[in-house]
């Protein structure tokens, strides 16, 4: 009697069609401007002196506070219009 419990719950469970995922639903969408990035600075290549390296490291700091700058801008742009 138990084997034939077992096997309805079991049978019944495979008729049963499959729920689709929700789709997902965008709220708000954050500005152009605010998500266009700039490329990185270039490398010095071949045979450089250590300024090179040195105004390098500077563009390369310079590149990332950008890029933090527009991840800060992006949470303030959130926070204000979208919750």
């Amino acid at each position: 009697m138990h084997r034939l419990c077992l096997l309805l719950m079991l049978l019944s469970g495979c008729a049963a069609a499959p729920v689709p995922p929700p789709t997902p639903t965008v709220l708000c969408q954050v500005p152009a401007g605010l998500l266009a990035t700039q490329p990185p600075p270039q490398r010095p290549q071949g045979n450089y002196q250590q300024r090179e390296v040195a105004h390098y490291l500077v563009a390369l700091h310079q590149w990332g506070k950008q890029g933090w700058a527009r991840l800060i801008a992006v949470k303030q742009w959130t926070q204000q219009h979208c919750e």
